[in-house]
């Protein structure tokens, strides 16, 4: 048996309608709250009912306007939150909008820019911060971490530690009604990258591949399902309850080089990160597979009885699963070329010997071309 240590920073409240519950998990200390929000949210009816539930609350909104969690738009939330002399932080969208409050928090907290906040590690934070995710995808909810967007230097990058984590999760799938199908597609995918990620990494432990291959058993055909059908409230519990334990797998375990191959990919296309990711995948597993196939013969097991399908390779059955969710694309459909997959590869960087098939000086290109 694997020895391990579990620790769950953020608690968690999961279930449809839990957004009418969200003052019995604010402190009824702090006197006003400065509450992050998506665009999408504040055009959705459920920020008529947010306003409702807390109007004996103190609070002003921050609706944050860009794609990306950008160092620059962190920022100024942070200096907004100090203008109006706000004692607490809710986020409320996507995982752009939860990492912008977790990174704000940060730096918040510490009293330091959040250019200081990236070079040290997080073990604690004293400011409140509550997230609530209108996607179902990210787990930005439950990991402990921020990936920033530093548009000026064309780079990502990332906050990390216990003390990134929020303190309450509040996961309400129906809140995903909110996001159009291309997001519900795009951050589905992202927890399927989540799950196979997690299971293969070296860094895996019992705990973590058991919610790992829970999560291929039942994610797969529930994308499937939401985006045949998006009143299917089913398939959006279960994508936004997985998405949830696979941010707690983030934490415990990690991701493996598609996420860190994505960053500097994203930044190049201007695409969405999963859009990043689906692109890689068929690279990466032809590449990777037989250095770790036993675990992803597993993973082609589980993905084959949650598609009542019956794939004898794992590359086949992405590619159809990519085309099923038309996420199909390559990167000769964003003009990159050969040139462009070298200068990307110099700009990977992380944790990459969590990969199955990392070896030290690797020639990463080699994603990047076979992906185009």
């Amino acid at each position: 048996m694997d020895q391990i240590e579990l620790n769950f920073p953020t608690k968690v409240r999961y279930g449809v309608g839990s957004l009418i519950e969200i003052n019995q998990y604010i402190p009824k200390a702090l006197k006003k709250l400065l509450i992050v929000i998506s665009p999408s949210f504040e055009k959705s009816t459920y920020f008529i009912t947010l306003k409702d539930i807390l109007h004996e609350r103190n609070f002003e909104f921050y609706c944050k306007k860009s794609g990306e969690p950008d160092l620059l738009e962190v920022t100024d939330i942070v200096k907004f939150y100090k203008e109006i002399n706000a004692e607490g932080l809710i986020a409320i969208g996507g995982g752009s909008v939860i990492d912008a409050a977790k990174a704000a928090a940060v730096a918040i907290d510490r009293n330091i820019s959040i250019e200081e906040a990236l070079s040290i590690k997080i073990d604690f934070r004293d400011v409140f911060l509550m997230a609530i995710p209108t996607t179902a995808g990210t787990g930005a909810e439950t990991s402990r971490g921020a990936i920033l967007s530093n548009t000026e230097a064309q780079l990502k990058q990332g906050l990390r530690g216990f003390g990134v984590a929020a303190n309450i999760a509040i996961v309400d799938p129906k809140l995903t009604y909110s996001t159009p199908k291309r997001v519900a597609a795009i951050t589905g995918f992202d927890i399927i990258t989540h799950a196979v990620e997690t299971f293969v990494s070296k860094q895996s432990n019992m705990f973590t591949e058991t919610l790992s291959l829970n999560a291929l058993l039942t994610v797969p055909q529930s994308l499937i399902s939401l985006l045949n059908n998006m009143e299917d409230l089913n398939a959006r519990s279960q994508l936004s309850y997985q998405s949830c334990m696979m941010g707690i797998n983030l934490g415990l375990s990690s991701t493996c080089l598609p996420h860190r191959l994505q960053y500097p990919l994203g930044i190049k296309t201007h695409t969405e990160h999963a859009t990043g990711l689906a692109i890689l995948y068929p690279a990466w597993i032809e590449l990777t597979y037989a250095l770790n196939a036993k675990k992803f013969e597993e993973v082609l097991t589980v993905m084959n009885l949650s598609l009542n399908s019956n794939f004898s390779n794992l590359k086949d059955l992405f590619l159809d699963l990519l085309i099923k969710i038309r996420l199909n694309s390559k990167l000769s459909d964003f003009k990159i070329d050969l040139k462009d997959c070298h200068e990307m590869s110099l700009k990977v960087e992380g944790s990459l010997a969590n990969d199955p098939g990392y070896q030290n000086g690797m020639d990463l290109s080699q994603f990047y071309i076979n992906s185009i």
